[in-house]
């Protein structure tokens, strides 16, 4: 679909501060600024079967948050 969707994190939440999108052919990280420490976090949400969204586990509809980057 063209029309704009929020995204949604993992606790149900809206994804917001967003600054940078990456995109893949299955899935999305995204960095957003974090409101409570005005540092920069890292959202991803897709496919994940070849570990694309750098975390363990399944694919994800929702935004999940990247704690290291490897």
């Amino acid at each position: 679909s063209n029309i704009p969707q929020y995204v949604v994190k993992e606790d149900d939440s809206q994804l917001t501060g967003v600054s940078k999108i990456f995109s893949g052919e299955d899935h999305t990280c995204v960095t957003a600024i974090n409101e409570t420490t005005s540092g920069t976090d890292i959202y991803c949400w897709g496919k994940n079967d070849s570990g694309q969204l750098g975390t363990s586990g399944g694919d994800s509809g929702k935004a999940k948050k990247i704690n290291q980057i490897s």
